[in-house]
């Protein structure tokens, strides 16, 4: 199942959040994350930051059952593969990589073009809009990617759930 909820963080929440977590960082220094992708970068962990364990519980879950919360941010240019967050594919057969059970993910801004968020199992693209919230399953079943940012620059909240 896929949860969406518009303005599930307001403007303030998320100035607090980037500012906290994420102080002046200059972003054109950072290395890709992950080589196998054009783009997406974990700019800073934010698991002990106060608003996660308040995201978590607003959502239902045990805080217990947080793991890992970072900030994703996407230059231009930059778009993200299919995948899944707990798996992979390895010769067709699909593996179990992590412990995740969903993933949350919190866009933390707007002003940008192209990086939407498509399930084509679903047949669901997601524009991204400041605030919104978009809760899902991290398996196969739930493959999703993130189309290339053709202008700007993308921010987004990633907390995984086990």
């Amino acid at each position: 199942m896929i949860k969406i909820e518009s303005n599930f963080l307001s403007n303030d929440q998320i100035e607090n959040l980037m500012t906290k977590v994420n102080p002046t960082v200059d972003y054109k220094e950072l290395e890709p994350y992950d080589n196998s992708y054009a783009g997406g970068y974990h700019l800073k962990s934010c698991t002990k930051h106060g608003l996660m364990d308040s995201i978590v519980k607003k959502l239902g879950y045990d805080i217990s059952r947080k793991d890992v919360c970072n900030i994703r941010y996407y230059p231009t240019g930059s778009f993200n593969n299919l995948h899944a967050d707990n798996c992979k594919i390895v010769g067709g057969v699909i593996e179990t990589m992590k412990s995740w059970t969903r993933t949350i993910l919190v866009f933390l801004n707007d002003d940008f073009e192209g990086g939407e968020l498509y399930f084509p199992n679903q047949g669901i693209t997601i524009s991204p809009k400041k605030g919104m919230m978009i809760d899902f399953d991290a398996g196969a079943e739930y493959i999703h990617g993130v189309k290339r940012i053709t202008k700007g620059e993308r921010f987004a909240l990633i907390i995984r759930i086990i």
